[in-house]
């Protein structure tokens, strides 16, 4: 219990950018590494079920239970890579140290999302019906706000990451080129791999589903977004 409140200490240090940060990037211990990771799937857990929610409860359940999924995935998919650019960029620190630098990244991210949790319960219900006659509009308004979030979200966590950057690799043009290909490529591939793993929210026009057997093989998340987008704005 001691160790568990120790690392929320940490957690809030974290966010609040100290230098003592790149002091856990020394230890050989996996606790932290596991505390972030734990706290991350456990946060987009809980933020997860406010994307489904306007849609129903049961799509907030499924929207829950596949947000983790995508976290696991995109970090997955990313992890390599990015340690591999951090390389080439000219950084001196292993694919451990990358790994947690990551990790860390996400654990700001997700604190931040929970924070907004109650904005995002709040616009479910003050947006138009899944069922009323604005249902369509109220999906278009649902979704833009929840991808200008997250994408929010994730910039900020990752210009966070950028002042641990900084401190690792004593040369902010390194950490900056850094930063710019992590950010990059972080948003590239989770947002493709939202649209695999689709719906969140749900579209009102289909019935409750955990997953959409056309995201394969139809469109884009940029041309669903785009879509919404122009919606909106007529």
């Amino acid at each position: 219990m001691k160790l568990t409140m120790d690392y929320f200490k940490r957690l809030k240090k974290l966010c609040q950018g100290s230098a003592e940060a790149v002091d856990w990037l020394e230890e050989d211990k996996r606790a932290w590494s596991l505390f972030c990771l734990g706290w991350v799937l456990g946060g987009f857990f809980i933020y997860g079920f406010t994307i489904g929610l306007w849609r129903a409860p049961l799509q907030g359940l499924w929207a829950a239970i596949k947000s983790p999924v995508l976290i696991a995935a995109t970090l997955s998919g990313t992890a390599a890579a990015n340690w591999m650019l951090a390389s080439l960029l000219g950084a001196r620190f292993s694919f451990r140290q990358s790994l947690v630098i990551q990790l860390m990244g996400y654990a700001v991210m997700v604190t931040i999302l929970l924070s907004l949790a109650p904005i995002g319960l709040f616009m479910d219900w003050a947006a138009p019906s899944a069922t009323g006659p604005g249902k369509m509009l109220g999906h278009a308004i649902i979704t833009i706000f929840q991808v200008t979030v997250i994408a929010g979200v994730g910039i900020a966590s990752h210009v966070r990451l950028f002042h641990l950057l900084s401190r690792v690799c004593r040369d902010k043009t390194i950490a900056r080129l850094i930063f710019l290909a992590w950010l990059a490529e972080n948003l590239l591939l989770g947002s493709q791999l939202s649209w695999y793993l689709r719906p969140f929210i749900g579209k009102p026009t289909i019935p409750v589903e955990f997953y959409c057997d056309e995201a394969l093989v139809k469109g884009s998340f940029y041309d669903d977004l785009t879509e919404k987008v122009s919606r909106l704005a007529k």
